[in-house]
């Protein structure tokens, strides 16, 4: 519910970060463009 994740502004960020992972993991993965 919008309202409980309004109450924990921690688990909103949190849950943004999570939503980052996949980017960053393969931002990070080795053979990347990015050696």
């Amino acid at each position: 519910k919008p309202d409980i994740l309004a109450k924990f502004p921690l688990l909103q960020s949190f849950k943004a970060r999570i939503s980052n992972i996949p980017t960053i993991k393969k931002f990070l993965q080795p053979g990347s463009q990015r050696k």
